[in-house]
């Protein structure tokens, strides 16, 4: 069984038995591991940001990462 099918059973099975549910966005990516453990937060131009190597703690501190990449877009 693939990660998103495994996924979709447990809704179905053990979150939400006997409910009806839908799924609206889905999301994959690439897990990027370095020897810093640091993740990079930076701006390359006036149009990308990027947030990335987060050694496997993506949804920890993803909600963090997100809200510094704001912040420096709003700041120019």
């Amino acid at each position: 069984m693939v990660s998103s099918d495994k996924l979709k059973y447990y809704l179905a099975n053990l979150i939400l038995p006997g409910q009806e549910y839908s799924i609206e966005y889905k999301w994959t990516g690439i897990m990027a591991f370095g020897m810093d453990k640091l993740p990079i937060i930076k701006k390359l131009n006036d149009q990308v940001f990027v947030g990335a190597r987060l050694n496997g703690m993506g949804i920890a501190l993803g909600s963090k990462i997100a809200e510094d990449l704001s912040s420096m877009m709003i700041e120019g």
